[in-house]
């Protein structure tokens, strides 16, 4: 599965497992069961919210755009502290 980082928007691969496990009622009129919709929805809820490249990802420079993990910018831009 490809994947962007949130932070600095590089594309990254992903290997994507997981064991599902769901509990249906055999209906006896009708013995086909439609898988489809409820593995799609196991993978969205699945899915990482903020998906990042690395736990310590720079992310991109506010003004520049440059890639804080590809090393500095030189545009001048300060980082704020939040708190």
């Amino acid at each position: 599965m490809n994947i962007n980082c949130a932070r600095c928007l590089k594309e990254e691969k992903i290997d994507y497992s997981r064991k599902i496990e769901l509990n249906y009622a055999m209906d006896k009129a009708d013995p086909m069961i439609e898988l489809d919709s409820d593995i799609r929805e196991e993978i969205i809820l699945d899915y990482p919210m903020n998906p990042l490249c690395k736990v310590d990802c720079k992310g991109l420079c506010p003004k520049c755009g440059a890639n804080l993990n590809e090393g500095g910018c030189h545009c001048g831009a300060t980082q704020e502290k939040a708190f």
